[in-house]
């Protein structure tokens, strides 16, 4: 049979016991586990019974420190807002690496963050000259149109602008200048790259940074003798009143000549 202690607590709840209860509980299965006492003269314990014995002595103790730890809980106080109070994970975790960091390892750090800086910074840079090349390059595309609109029409008597009106005795100088007048193809026209540069220039001149994101319109000519058009600078006293093969480009980034058209009867 087995011992009376485990027949006696076998099925016991002991977490509804109190603790004066359990505390005796504890004291009788101490003593029957012990070498002495009257519960060893009652019943001597096999192996089996220690096994339970000490089993149920483990349940009793766990169920003692559950009931000690839920009555410590304190009482939570009536009335009183929880207020919600950031940890900060992420921050406390970088805090923390950095201080194992060393003087070399921030010197990396902030090598690394100011050459990610300026490649944001070249990469934002180069997007916007970009876009300010295609606003040129819209408005030269625009200023082609009309001169293949206007080839035909320019020896009438009522054509405008009368500087550019063939024949004439106007410079190409002052034709160029009327484009950009009130009713001109060029009218209300920028340059993008800086509204105090020049819309038009002769070239695309590295050594003059104003042309950058300007309208060049250039003159062609075919040598003698030679299969293809040339196409060079139109001087400011050309005259505008005669025929003229024309190729307009845009001066893009670099100095680097964008072409737009060219063949142009003008």
């Amino acid at each position: 049979m087995p011992h009376p202690l485990i027949a006696k607590h076998r099925n016991t709840n002991f977490a509804m016991l109190s603790a004066p209860e359990r505390a005796s509980a504890l004291e009788d299965i101490k003593e029957a586990l012990g070498s002495g006492g009257a519960a060893k003269s009652a019943k001597t314990l096999d192996h089996d019974d220690r096994i339970e014995l000490l089993r149920i002595w483990m349940a009793v103790r766990e169920s003692a420190g559950a009931g000690a730890g839920h009555a410590a809980q304190p009482a939570k106080s009536k009335g009183r807002r929880f207020a919600w109070r950031p940890q900060f994970p992420v921050l406390r975790a970088l805090a923390g690496a950095f201080k194992g960091l060393k003087g070399a390892d921030y010197g990396f750090l902030f090598v690394a963050t100011a050459v990610s800086v300026f490649v944001i910074y070249l990469g934002v840079h180069s997007m916007q000259e970009s876009l300010r090349i295609e606003v040129v390059k819209r408005d030269a595309e625009a200023i082609v149109a009309w001169i293949k609109d206007v080839g035909e029409k320019r020896a009438d008597a009522a054509f405008e602008p009368a500087e550019c009106r063939k024949p004439g005795a106007t410079t190409w100088q002052a034709c160029r200048a009327a484009l950009s007048r009130q009713g001109g193809p060029a009218f209300g026209m920028l340059n993008p790259f800086d509204a105090t540069r020049p819309l038009f220039s002769p070239k695309c001149d590295i050594s003059d940074i104003s042309s950058v994101g300007s309208i060049v319109i250039d003159k062609g000519a075919q040598p003698s003798g030679a299969a293809s058009i040339s196409y060079s600078a139109i001087d400011d006293a050309e005259p505008a009143g005669k025929a003229l093969l024309l190729r307009v480009t845009v001066c893009g980034r670099g100095f680097h000549p964008i072409k737009v058209a060219a063949d142009l009867a003008f």
